[in-house]
């Protein structure tokens, strides 16, 4: 085989990075897109059921829509100021910066609208606060075109920039899809049932609260919730199941076995949660991730399929069962506060770690009401083997949607 030269070397490196460079500019465009329907449509799913919250009472119907008219209104209002405005930015600092500073200045607006009280705290100003951040909501999210979208356009191939626009303009049915979907949470959980509701009192400050996350770092954060969406399933049913579910309901061990057994299984933890943290460190942690998940979703499931089906275990193999179970369906844990840490830059470190930690636990704390649905279509005692499955499968997702981050300097 013929030995490359070093210009042939040097080639060969500058046409990955411009492939490099090339991915990373249209996925860039992808999520921008994504991320600024996002923010802009938000209020028209999420809002329009507790508008009053912002406006005086007893309103004619043709006021109550022109007020309502104008919460959206001012936000397209904006854009053509904020397209001009980081347009120049761009053009004369660069695409890069217009995008951060844009998408940035979105997300800490966005922020500021999930803090807003209502009409009965401040009058007629909390309806006019909410107009006035949305049009700078709307200069910011105009600057968001001018940076990430001709920057991909301009590293797509020629032959492929008619599929690139239009998968760059796909972000939009795709943010929507997301905010309903978000939304639909929101009712459920926080049901709406007039202006002291839940739902009107603070349900629909938490998507703001997203979008304002997902606009200081969206793709990074995004992946993060999706992975630790699946892996606090898996630890819910561990730490919360397990225990009362089915150490004490199904198996009926008493007081002092449960405890004993429990004693066992977090002594071990202690230990392997570390050697986790070192497996991870010298393998790589998205790696383990990838592995880890589905073994959670097949050998995991069995052991616990076995502890909730096999009649007769002994305590001994009782605690052993559980001691492994444990340690393999908790071992994301020993590698994950890292992990998070490495994916967020700094000056959104602290934000990142807390939103993706935190948000990510909203879904699967809602674990015993899945398997009481799931027991509609199956006995009662599959339904925790199934969550656990899903749980694994779901972790090992989110990390393939993001990157190694062994290497990552601070």
């Amino acid at each position: 085989m013929k030995a490359l030269t070093a210009n042939e070397v040097v080639q060969s490196e500058g046409e990955q990075s411009i492939e490099t460079k090339r991915r990373n500019a249209i996925k860039g465009a992808f999520f921008s897109e994504f991320i600024d329907m996002f923010d802009i449509y938000l209020p028209v799913v999420v809002l329009s059921p507790v508008l009053a919250f912002f406006q005086p009472p007893h309103l004619s119907a043709g006021m109550e829509t022109i007020l309502a008219s104008l919460v959206f209104i001012t936000t397209l209002l904006g854009r053509p100021v904020g397209a001009l405005l980081f347009g120049m930015v761009a053009d004369r600092v660069g695409r890069r910066k217009a995008s951060i500073w844009s998408v940035s200045g979105f997300g800490v607006v966005t922020l500021l609208i999930a803090l807003l009280p209502g009409y009965q705290s401040i009058g007629i100003l909390s309806y006019w606060a909410l107009v006035l951040l949305r049009f700078v909501d709307g200069i910011f999210l105009g600057g968001g075109y001018t940076g990430a979208m001709p920057l991909a356009i301009e590293y797509a191939k020629k032959e492929q920039r008619g599929f690139v626009g239009g998968f760059i303009i796909a972000g939009f049915p795709a943010a929507y899809v997301t905010i309903n979907l978000v939304a639909m949470l929101m009712f459920v959980l926080f049901p709406l049932n007039g202006m002291n509701s839940p739902y009107a009192q603070w349900g629909w400050r938490i998507p703001f609260v997203l979008g304002a996350a997902l606009g200081k770092s969206g793709r990074s954060l995004l992946q993060v919730l999706v992975m630790m969406t699946g892996f606090w399933l898996t630890q819910n049913i561990i730490t919360i199941f397990l225990p009362t579910g089915l150490l004490v309901k199904t198996l009926h061990l008493n007081g002092f076995q449960m405890s004993a057994t429990l004693m066992l299984t977090y002594f071990v933890l202690f230990f392997s949660y570390i050697g986790a943290g070192l497996i991870a460190q010298r393998i790589g942690r998205r790696r383990f991730f990838v592995i880890i998940g589905p073994l959670i979703a097949t050998v995991g499931a069995v052991l616990l399929y076995v502890l909730a089906n096999v009649d007769g275990l002994s305590l001994p193999a009782i605690m052993a069962l559980t001691c492994v179970l444990a340690v393999l369906v908790t071992s994301p844990w020993g590698v994950i506060v890292t992990y998070i840490n490495e994916r967020f830059v700094t000056d959104v470190r602290a934000t990142g770690f807390g939103v993706g930690f935190s948000l990510s636990v909203i879904i699967p704390s809602f674990y015993a009401f899945y398997m009481n649905w799931l027991g509609a279509f199956m006995p009662l005692r599959l339904t925790s083997v199934v969550l656990l499955c899903v749980g694994g499968m779901l972790g090992m997702v989110g990390a393939l949607m993001g990157p190694e981050t062994k290497d990552v300097d601070f």
